[in-house]
């Protein structure tokens, strides 16, 4: 999966807009569909986070 500043959010709420469903999109962009589900949702917090190991 893209990292989050590659998730293109605009285009996802433009293709749901439009009724295409979450898992047409995840396959289309690459995008996980739990992510596609938190950015319909209204959940998904576009920041980037530090990874530690």
């Amino acid at each position: 999966m893209p990292p989050r500043d590659r998730v293109p959010i605009d285009r996802i709420r433009e293709l749901l807009a439009r009724g295409v469903r979450q898992k047409q999109i995840a396959q289309r962009l690459g995008v996980s569909l739990s992510v596609i589900n938190c950015i319909a949702n209204g959940r998904y917090r576009h920041e980037r986070t530090e990874v530690t190991k």
